[in-house]
């Protein structure tokens, strides 16, 4: 069995000896973060310590990323009704545009002096086919074609009118009817498609008469 011998059975100078304790005892005094932190007490100490350090840090951060996934619901959340908002807005938009009263084709025509009339595109057509229907020579009042008769969606059969720029006092009847995608135009009916196509297509002012 080993024995621990004592300094003076190591035969150790006791100057050494004191010469070894003023160098510790000095470096305790000047060092004494080295003296802490190699106690075994303090290294417990400061591994509990650095353990709670890390808790809290750890804490923190899962609380930042909750308020994170919280800030990013309710951003969601907010651009979401904004634009539901705006979906129904366009909606009630829509609603407004095809809801809006339309003027009535009569109440298109201005009115001067006592005289209606209004500028309109006029253009020419024939008895044929491809210009009307199965029944060509048959207006859509159920009347004859004949010379006078015109076309239009903008008046009322039996309408009386005039183009005095370019017919003088000739009297027109609306008897006949477009396609509904012409909203401002007169179809003037003569018997030959040679003559409507040469009548081509004018820009003349129609004065109502009755």
């Amino acid at each position: 069995m080993n024995k621990i011998l004592s300094a003076s059975e190591l035969d150790v100078p006791p100057l050494l000896l004191l010469t070894l304790a003023v160098i510790s005892l000095v470096f305790n005094l000047c060092f004494p973060q080295y003296a802490y932190a190699n106690s075994p007490v303090n290294q417990k100490f400061a591994r509990e310590n650095e353990l709670k350090e890390n808790t809290i840090a750890l804490n923190k951060l899962k609380k930042e990323i909750e308020e994170r996934k919280t800030t990013s619901t309710q951003n969601v959340e907010v651009y979401s009704e904004f634009t539901l908002e705006k979906k129904v807005a366009v909606k009630k938009k829509i609603q407004v545009a095809v809801k809006a009263p339309q003027s009535t084709a009569i109440s298109s025509i201005s009115s001067d002096n006592g005289i209606s009339s209004r500028w309109v595109t006029v253009t020419a057509y024939s008895s044929t086919v491809d210009q009307c229907d199965a029944s060509p020579f048959i207006t859509a009042s159920g009347t004859h074609v004949r010379d006078g008769v015109i076309a239009t969606n903008l008046l009322a059969f039996g309408t009386k009118v005039k183009f005095p720029s370019m017919y003088g006092d000739k009297i027109f009847t609306v008897e006949d009817r477009m396609n509904k995608r012409f909203s401002n135009r007169a179809d003037i009916w003569f018997s030959t498609r040679e003559q409507a196509k040469q009548f081509g297509v004018r820009k003349l002012e129609m004065i109502v008469v009755s």
